[in-house]
């Protein structure tokens, strides 16, 4: 009979404690925002000790969360190679997303690769409507890359056929 006491209080607690938070929300939020600024550094200390202790487990966070941004990505860019010139047949290996790659329509996707959430980034733009990127095969991407002088080609290391 105690058990039960007890465990019907702590859920009465719990219900308790959405409500309050739920009521005092925003409040709440400012507190924490505001305990974030005045202690930055000791936050930013303890982030730091964790991500050394747990360096493997972090890592792992990362790679999957980018892993899913990708394939989202490649979800609503359609899950194909564009093939924007008719370039080359394609056949279903195609669609495998290891040979996919994210191609920027008008170039410059060098400069957009140095930013640390470079697929967070991308994945943004594209829900918001922006036609700047395109899905490409290995091939295909390179056959544009060189067709339209995306990168800089020095004499003689690439031979148009």
């Amino acid at each position: 009979i105690f058990l039960v006491i007890t465990k019907m209080s702590s859920l009465n607690q719990t219900q308790e404690k959405k409500e309050y938070y739920q009521k005092n929300r925003e409040k709440i939020l400012e507190y924490k925002r505001k305990y974030y600024r005045e202690h930055k550094e000791l936050f930013k200390e303890s982030n730091k000790k964790y991500r050394t202790k747990n360096r493997e487990k972090c890592l792992n966070l990362g790679y999957e969360w980018r892993r899913k941004q990708k394939l989202e990505l490649f979800k609503l860019l359609g899950s194909k190679c564009a093939n924007p010139y008719n370039l080359l047949p394609h056949p279903d290996w195609c669609n495998d997303p290891r040979c996919l790659q994210i191609d920027h329509v008008h170039g410059g996707g060098r400069h957009e690769r140095r930013h640390s959430d470079y697929y967070g980034r991308i994945l943004s733009k594209v829900k918001s409507g922006s036609k700047d990127y395109q899905l490409l095969c290995s091939n295909c991407n390179w056959i544009k890359r060189i067709q339209n002088e995306e990168y800089p080609i020095k004499k003689g290391l690439i031979l148009n056929v």
